[in-house]
């Protein structure tokens, strides 16, 4: 495939960001969506050394087993090699108490690493772009003051690479009708389009100062959050009910944690208080079923009223 302004254009974020190097070989996850069908096209196209990997997490019936010999011919006329497994995620459910959408993440990229390590793999290259970064959604959500720079995804995260990332839905849907390439469409997708469930891993860079009242009360994907130095106080509700959260790096500068700020985030197991923080205000953790370990400090002089009630 000749290149073209859209593969330039990926070119240059991937070197620009040092997201991918010739000499590596990468795993690269399709579903079978535009996304990540666009994404090995390009890798191909630009002379990656790639093994695809396709998940069949078998939730939607014939969708799944649709999805599934869609990819598997691709890489054929591709002449690309392709990995397939299946999951029973239900059972997985079941045994870990998580939800759906935290079991398949856990599936994939636990099956991610296996391949590459059985293959001497660099990295597991997903389908990421720019419309799935969160920073428009974070500045619609914030209500408070002091507001810059926010980003959900890095094009590079340890062993995880985005080289899409600088590219929108749009541009990758135009690529994939202008080569003639076809994809699936996951139904469960469309209904998701309304929903805030593409939140998953969160690092707010220094600069902010305040977090809003429930600015992401809700946000029931997202997974980890990382708050900065510049924060001193957790607002309000600030991440009430956000069932899959198993990670919160608080700052040393944090003073107080504020009124069911971490209420009903089922998942989190462990939270560790900065030495400085001096209230943790009424309801704060109340209902986080699977806290089972908590590291107070020594400057603590306020609990309030069901601080930490259900957990």
């Amino acid at each position: 495939m000749e290149k073209n302004v859209f593969i330039e254009k990926v070119a240059k974020f991937i070197e620009s960001h040092h997201i991918l190097s010739p000499n590596e070989a990468y795993l690269v996850a399709v579903s079978g969506g535009a996304d990540s069908v666009v994404l090995l096209r390009v890798m191909l196209a630009l002379g990656f050394s790639c093994k695809v990997a396709h998940c069949n997490f078998h939730l939607r019936g014939e969708e799944s087993l649709r999805d599934e010999r869609f990819v598997t011919a691709l890489c054929r006329d591709l002449g690309v090699e392709c990995a397939v497994t299946h999951f029973d995620v239900p059972a997985y459910e079941r045994k870990h108490g998580v939800s759906t959408e935290m079991a398949c993440r856990e599936l994939r990229y636990a099956w991610f690493r296996e391949l590459m390590r059985e293959h001497s793999l660099d990295a597991v290259v997903v389908a990421h772009h720019s419309d799935d970064n969160v920073e428009t959604l974070f500045l619609n959500l914030m209500r408070g003051s002091g507001i810059a720079g926010l980003t959900a995804m890095r094009p590079v995260s340890g062993d995880v690479r985005r080289p899409l990332l600088g590219v929108s839905r749009g541009e990758i849907e135009a690529f994939a009708a202008e080569i003639g390439q076809t994809w699936v469409t996951d139904s469960t997708n469309l209904e998701s389009i309304v929903k805030r469930n593409r939140l998953r891993n969160i690092v707010i860079p220094s600069g902010v100062t305040t977090i809003g009242e429930c600015a992401l009360s809700g946000c029931k994907s997202l997974i980890s959050i990382e708050i900065p130095d510049s924060v001193n106080a957790l607002s309000l509700g600030v991440l009430k009910n956000c069932e899959s959260l198993t990670e919160v790096l608080l700052p040393e500068s944090l003073l107080s944690v504020g009124e069911s700020a971490f209420m009903g985030c089922a998942a989190l197991e462990c939270i560790q208080l900065p030495q400085n923080v001096s209230l943790v205000d009424k309801d704060a953790f109340k209902n986080c079923v699977s806290l089972r370990e908590i590291a107070l400090s020594e400057r603590t002089r306020a609990i309030g009223e069901s601080a930490f009630e259900n957990c």
